[in-house]
């Protein structure tokens, strides 16, 4: 249990603690060598881990006085032991309320989506917007396609895209997320089309990390480059 409250207070205070910029050595252009670019990575993957509960800069103040006085050898001014449970707790509390936030926003841009002209709002919650009609067949839920797309969070911010890529991907319609099976299930070879995917039809409130947030709506812009039956996709 000790193990688990030293990780959560490193966590924390990497998230937002550092020391003000002036040493070169803390810059990212200027790691040293293999072993500082492992703790910087470190660093990273814990504070990943912490983002989600949204401490304040008060927050961080007593979280930093925590780590200092450890670090320092200083008499705790609590019994840590006993205040492991709490901070699971305190975790659980901020993380849901930022979820609750997170979701009605999602909801809010949802609406706004399917207000758009041509969009469609589906049984499912998802939307669906043609771009660009596709003049080739319509796609199956066993088929392989190949597309190229970017994904983004309701806020603008890229989470991944082939396009940045410069490579299309490949898969079977049935082994994506469903608002993309179901999105795909809607196209013919040679369309494009933007959705907007409620977190339900996306990755709910695990989200993807680091990426992807926990109950964030996403939206995509698909282009359904090739449709392939599984027994002529290509690496079959």
């Amino acid at each position: 249990m000790r193990k688990c409250y030293q990780w959560v207070v490193i966590a924390a205070v990497l998230s937002g603690c550092a020391e003000p910029a002036g040493d070169a050595s803390s810059q990212s252009g200027d790691l040293m060598n293999d072993e500082q670019q492992t703790l910087y990575a470190l660093g990273a993957a814990l504070a990943n881990n912490l983002r989600e509960i949204e401490l304040s800069a008060e927050d961080k103040r007593f979280v930093r006085q925590g780590f200092e006085d450890a670090v320092s050898g200083a008499p705790a001014r609590v019994d840590v032991a006993s205040f492991v449970p709490r901070i699971q707790a305190l975790r659980e509390q901020r993380l849901a309320a930022t979820i609750a936030a997170r979701r009605e926003n999602g909801a809010a841009f949802l609406e706004q989506a399917a207000a758009q002209p041509k969009a469609v709002k589906t049984a499912s919650g998802l939307v669906f917007r043609e771009l660009t009609p596709g003049a080739g067949r319509q796609s199956g839920e066993h088929d392989v396609v190949t597309v190229h797309y970017e994904g983004a969070l309701h806020d603008g911010t890229v989470i991944d895209s082939s396009l940045k890529r410069g490579k299309p991907v490949e898969f079977r319609v049935n082994g994506v997320i469903a608002c993309w099976k179901e999105a795909l299930l809607m196209m013919r070879a040679g369309g494009k089309s933007r959705i907007v995917c409620p977190p339900d039809l996306a990755y709910g409130d695990g989200g993807s990390p680091p990426a992807v947030p926990p109950g964030a709506a996403l939206t995509f812009e698909i282009e359904l480059l090739e449709i392939a039956k599984p027994d002529d996709a290509r690496g079959s």
